[in-house]
């Protein structure tokens, strides 16, 4: 069961990886790409509580219009969160010279991809848990 474990750990690490090579060269590489995959969580998780946030704040004053969201409304705000979220993935990915050399370009469009999936779902569920389950249902 490890065996099989330890596979399909590495094959899904590879593929935030630059290249072959970069795997070959360097032993430390599953440790950054893990560090990458554990930003791209804390990014989606942020992104994530800020939104809401904002949205909370946004429904909590005001008229019965303003408190009222379409799922057009709801889904394209949700829509908007991605880009502060690409943004802070794109930063980090930039300030540090390790995500550079080993997670390459591909990586990062996987680490952003993988961020969006998160945040998504995370705000989905802050719909479904919370008292907006209506602006989206």
């Amino acid at each position: 069961m490890k065996f099989l474990y330890l596979i399909f750990y590495t094959s899904i690490l590879q593929l935030f990886t630059k290249s072959s090579q970069v795997r070959d060269e360097r032993e430390d590489w599953g440790d950054h790409v893990y560090s990458w995959l554990l930003t791209a969580v804390v990014i989606a998780v942020g992104s994530a509580l800020v939104m809401l946030a904002i949205k909370w704040l946004l429904k909590s004053g005001g008229d019965i219009h303003t408190r009222t969201w379409g799922r057009s409304q709801t889904i394209i705000f949700m829509a908007i969160g991605v880009v502060p979220s690409s943004l802070a993935a794109l930063l980090v990915y930039l300030n540090s010279t390790d995500f550079q050399l080993i997670i390459g370009w591909s990586g990062l469009l996987n680490g952003i991809l993988v961020s969006w999936i998160i945040y998504m779902v995370l705000m989905f569920v802050g719909h479904i848990v919370g008292s907006w389950r209506n602006d989206i249902f």
